[in-house]
């Protein structure tokens, strides 16, 4: 019978590797090495900076479509949580608003009362029959018939 070359006339007793018997000896690891402090995980990195630049730590991504080209390419939305232990820059950005809608009267059952819109006056009147003149005017030189929203053919 002929020996096999990864076996060995004496089998080694060697530990399994992640055991507490391969961790080297005390001895054997430098002082400093033993007392550095374990780094701190990338995703707590993230989120702290995130949370110092008052940004969403827990944002959806939403897929955009442009039109014209036809390009899609995903967009971060903000998580808009109104809980400070999930997101709290999100949360103190809702804690913020609420607060100026307070302040603007948002929370009122009853509406504030208003005084009733005026008439116009004649100089209202004629300066919007000037106008009008003016855009008729401008098609017929043009030639355009009709404008969009921007005063654009």
């Amino acid at each position: 019978m002929t020996p096999n070359p990864r076996e060995s006339a004496t089998p080694s007793r060697q530990p399994a590797a992640g055991s507490a018997a391969s961790v080297p000896d005390a001895g054997s690891v430098p002082a400093a090495v033993c007392r550095t402090p374990r780094a701190p995980l990338t995703a707590d990195v993230v989120k702290a900076t995130a949370e110092k630049h008052g940004v969403c730590t827990r944002p959806f991504t939403m897929e955009v479509a442009d039109n014209t080209t036809g390009e899609l390419r995903f967009v971060p939305v903000p998580c808009g949580s109104t809980v400070e232990s999930v997101c709290l820059p999100c949360a103190r950005k809702a804690k913020a608003l609420r607060q100026q809608q307070c302040r603007e009267g948002w929370h009122r059952d009853t509406e504030p009362e208003t005084a009733p819109a005026e008439a116009p006056s004649e100089a209202h009147t004629e300066l919007l029959e000037f106008r009008a003149d003016l855009v008729a005017r401008f098609r017929e030189l043009t030639g355009a018939e009709q404008l969009d929203g921007e005063g654009q053919a």
